[in-house]
């Protein structure tokens, strides 16, 4: 069973990220998915910011 795979797609020139989960469903499997561009993009960009912070803080 696949849990919370997270998928990089590039659409139109434009990456997107994917939140992906299997499970298993009688014989077979259910798929979903969900865009999590949006998200990811934010979490870099918090990320960066801390980073930035984290050095300014350091060298003061």
């Amino acid at each position: 069973v696949l849990d919370d795979y997270a998928y990089g797609h590039e659409v139109l020139g434009e990456e997107r990220r994917y939140d992906i989960r299997a499970t298993r469903c009688g014989d077979g499997i259910a798929l979903t998915w969900r865009d999590v561009t949006d998200r990811h993009r934010v979490a870099q960009a918090l990320s960066l910011s801390e980073r930035q912070y984290r050095l300014l803080a350091d060298n003061s």
